[in-house]
Order: C-alpha cells, then sequence, then structure tokens
C-alpha cells in the first residue's frame, strides 16, 4: 500500500538511512519505475552520531554507579562484553516501559555481590539508576535517564534530514536500516518528526540491520541495477603547462628539460557533484614535455574542491602516478 500511494508516472524518490555503530549516512535515490533502476540524486551525507556514541552515553553512567574501582578488576572480556552486548541489548529494549533493565556479565555481578551491595549501587548514587541484585536484571534505567544518552545522536540525526529534505525536492519515502534503526526511542522520533499519510512514509524492513548486507549481495549479483552516481570528489591529472606570469603563481613555475619556464597545473577530468554513468569513459590526450623524454608519468589527484588551480592546492590529495613507458623517442614530442 505505501508504495502503490507513492507510485509516480516515472519515478520514485527517496532517502536512506543508514544508521550503523559509528557513522549515520544519508543518501538519496531516484528510481526509475520503467527500467527499475537506480540513480544517485544527492551526495551522501551524515555524520559521526552512530550507535556507539549512545553506547558511549550509557557507559559513563555505568562508570558512574558501579565505580571504577570494581570495573578496572575486571578481564577484557567481561568488560566487552559489558559495553558491546549488554549495552546494546539494553538499549532495544525501549518499548514503552517505565524502567528498562539492563543485565551485567556473571562475573561483574558477583564481583558487586562479593563487596556486599547486594540492593545498593557501588558507586556513586545517581537519579534514575537503581541495582535490584536479587532480580534477573540488577540495573535499572528510568527511561528519562535513556533518553538523554539518545539525545545528541537524534538531533543530530533530525537537524541533517530536515537540511536534506529542504534542499533536495520531491523525496517521498525515507527508509531506516542498519543495526541502530533497530531501536524504538530512534526510529518513534523520526516518524514523529517526518512521516506524513500519503505524502512521505517514514519506513524500516523486517531485519533493518541486515538490509545494507543484502543490498551489497544483490549488486554483486546484478551491477547493472545502478545507473549513475555523482562523483563524491574531483578528479584530475597533473597537466605541465607553459608558464604564464599574468596567469600563474610565481611560487609554481620550473625550468623544464625542454629549455621553458612551465608549471604543474590540475588538469580537472570528473567535477564534485557530476554525474558519472556505470561504465563512463573519459578520454583525454597526454604527452611528453620535452622530445628525448623517455616515459611519461601520469599524476592522479582528488579534492573536494570543484575547481582547484594547482595540484598543491590546499585539499588536493595525490592518489597514485601511473609511468607509461615511452622509450622510442623518434618522433619526439609528437607522442600523444
Amino acid at each position: 500500500p505505501v508504495w502503490r500511494s507513492l507510485k509516480r508516472p516515472d519515478r520514485l524518490r527517496y532517502m536512506v538511512v543508514d544508521c550503523g555503530g559509528g557513522t549515520i549516512d544519508i543518501a538519496v535515490h531516484d528510481v526509475s519505475w520503467e527500467t527499475k533502476k537506480i540513480r544517485q540524486a544527492w551526495l551522501v551525507d551524515g555524520g559521526p552520531w552512530g550507535g556507539t556514541s549512545v553506547d558511549d552515553e550509557i557507559e559513563k553512567i555505568v562508570v558512574r554507579v558501579i565505580g571504577k574501582k570494581i570495573l578496572a578488576d575486571q578481564s577484557p572480556s567481561c568488560l566487552f562484553h559489558l559495553y558491546r552486548q549488554y549495552m546494546h541489548e539494553a538499549k532495544l529494549r525501549i518499548d514503552g516501559r517505565a524502567q528498562v533493565p539492563m543485565d551485567l556479565p556473571y562475573d561483574l555481578k558477583a564481583a558487586i555481590m562479593s563487596e556486599g551491595y547486594r540492593n545498593s549501587l557501588p558507586g556513586e548514587a545517581m537519579p534514575g539508576v537503581s541495582f535490584r541484585g536479587k532480580h534477573q536484571y540488577p540495573l535499572l534505567f528510568d527511561i528519562a535517564v535513556l533518553e538523554k544518552c539518545f539525545k545528541q545522536s537524534l538531533d543530530s540525526i533530525v537537524a541533517t534530514i530536515k537540511q536534506l529534505l529542504s534542499d533536495v525536492k520531491g523525496i517521498q519515502c525515507l527508509m531506516f536500516v542498519g543495526g541502530y534503526s533497530e531501536s524504538p526511542i530512534l526510529f518513534n522520533r523520526v516518524k514523529s518528526e517526518f512521516h506524513r499519510d500519503h505524502s512521505r512514509y517514514v519506513i524500516r524492513p523486517g531485519h533493518a540491520s541486515l538490509a545494507v548486507v543484502k543490498g551489497a549481495v544483490m549488486y554483486g549479483q546484478n551491477p547493472n541495477i545502478i545507473e549513475s552516481r555523482l562523483s563524491k570528489y574531483t578528479y584530475g591529472l597533473r597537466k605541465s603547462v607553459l608558464f604564464d606570469p599574468a596567469e600563474h603563481e610565481s611560487s609554481q613555475k620550473y625550468f623544464s628539460n625542454d629549455g621553458n619556464w612551465r608549471c604543474f597545473l590540475f588538469n580537472k577530468r570528473v567535477e564534485v557533484g557530476e554525474k558519472v554513468k556505470i561504465g563512463q569513459k573519459v578520454l583525454s590526450l597526454y604527452g611528453p614535455v620535452w622530445a628525448e623524454q623517455p616515459a611519461l608519468p601520469l599524476n592522479f589527484y582528488r579534492t573536494k574542491k570543484a575547481c582547484p588551480m594547482y595540484v598543491d592546492d590546499h585539499e588536493v590529495e595525490e592518489l597514485c602516478v601511473l609511468e607509461v613507458p615511452m622509450p622510442d623517442t623518434t618522433k619526439g614530442e609528437d607522442r600523444s
């Protein structure tokens, strides 16, 4: 029903929000109803607001209420399970209840109980966090405490999506995937912010944590499903040109083997944000600078800038150098 109500004669424009552990990656795609092919409609956006940023906030509370001393005596395996398994499970248990339980590794529970803390926390008392040693889940969080742990992450996600919806018109669907998207707090927040009946839907597929992996497998089986992408960088090559004091900075000139003053420019081949079709070729001619030059070095660069002038400009990065042997010099400089 969702897809039927969104369907237009030619295409569907949708946003994919990949909510991973470390980062949130947001892409906007168009899919053609006729060809079933996908093209990228906007450069990927996002930031470091993934699930581990929430874990870090919960970890601060756990360290505070249990105490650094007891935690310092635990094995690396115990701490790994505490921070990466039990905290993650507690994050996904938020389903409308007033308190959210969080289990602790057996060794940690035993250490706490051995110190005589059977019904109280061994560390600093904190409103909204309690310890119940006789229950299956000894650590209980008030829902308001956990919601504060999500605040910075969710505010950043919502602000970025709002900006994209303002910049990119015609987005009809927001699809949330990745393990962090399974968090009820996250999904309820974005649904309340962005869902609009019959005009814009917020959805989350079943097994959202596996959606990215499944998509990679499907792409591997049929790469032609992607029609075009937008270049993330401006790509170009180093090109030697005759130095012109009216156009070029004096610091860039060098004396070449051909007896002329020259300088190296950034020769742009693909610009950041430019649509590039799958399999598209960019053809250019390059040749030697002097007649006896035995090889042609091709220096490849990339940058976030749209139109850099020199290869040593700020934020220009050299990717690689491909050297083409040209041992036959009988044609001199005419060897493009």
